[in-house]
């Protein structure tokens, strides 16, 4: 990456936002007023004079995943950065495939002046309303203070139920908790009523929550058939158990660190109301 562009970048950001923060494990993750925004940048030179390539790691994208963020493309030649808002490209990257180096190969093309991202195996896409940095500050100061309450396990699953139906998921919840959940809060799921018979014996054996979700989850991972999130949540201090499904590259990372068994804290519950504002 060219120093000068990034330096005179992230200067720019910093004039404008503030102090700026770097996210572990990579050196292009950058987070803005105490992460209320994520900007993923990328730079490149013309070749051709119209064509940009750029690498976007999955690992990086990751960390994008349900947040205020974008991923900037920086090029020479006096362009201003191209901000594209993550969220509005998710589910092509979803579907997209990685190169070996388990990157997503992506072009910039600038043709007569129209802007179009170009996403391996996914097609073209108009960037031109992505130019400069009018969206990204309009979405941080959109936000606000934005105080996370208290939730009741029934409300926190409602809301993991959303996020699933959004996402795609068919959803499956305790037959003694559908009753108690609050679809005010979120767009209404439609919830499975009965569960594959190859999967009863293992998640009605449940005893202990971590143990069990991970039996559970490798059962999942097992079955390329399966398309099922399924929510339970008990216990105290706001545990959650959350066994996805399958196909890693579809389960953002709050869902991954639930299903991994690591215990949840206040910024899973932070990422997961970040989720839900924007899914529904």
């Amino acid at each position: 990456m060219a120093n000068t562009h990034k330096d005179q970048l992230l200067a720019n950001l910093q004039e404008r936002f503030g102090p700026l923060g770097r996210l572990a494990g990579s050196q292009s993750l950058f987070s803005l007023r105490e992460d209320a925004a994520r900007v993923y940048v990328r730079y490149s030179r013309f070749h051709d004079g119209n064509k940009a390539f750029f690498g976007l790691r999955r690992i990086d994208l990751l960390q994008l995943a349900g947040q205020n963020s974008y991923i900037c493309f920086l090029v020479d030649g006096g362009l201003p950065p191209v901000l594209v808002p993550y969220g509005d490209f998710e589910e092509v990257f979803r579907d997209a495939e990685t190169a070996s180096d388990g990157q997503y190969k992506v072009q910039l093309l600038n043709t007569r002046g129209q802007l179009e991202l170009y996403v391996a195996r996914q097609g073209r896409f108009n960037v031109n309303a992505y130019v400069g940095f009018d969206l990204l500050e309009k979405s941080i100061d959109a936000r606000g203070p934005n105080p996370i309450p208290d939730l009741t396990h029934s409300q926190v699953q409602t809301m993991l139920a959303g996020i699933g139906n959004c996402k795609g998921y068919d959803v499956w919840i305790p037959a003694c908790d559908v009753c108690r959940l609050e679809w005010s809060l979120t767009l209404s799921s439609c919830v499975k009523q009965f569960l594959p018979d190859s999967m009863k014996l293992v998640i009605f054996s449940v005893r202990s929550m971590w143990s069990g979700l991970l039996k559970a989850a490798t059962l999942l991972r097992a079955s390329s058939k399966l398309n099922i999130l399924l929510l339970s949540i008990r216990g105290c201090c706001g545990s959650m158990t959350c066994c996805s499904q399958i196909q890693n590259s579809r389960t953002s990372p709050l869902f991954q660190t639930i299903a991994e068994g690591r215990p949840s804290h206040a910024s899973s519950f932070a990422q997961l109301f970040s989720e839900v504002a924007s899914r529904n």
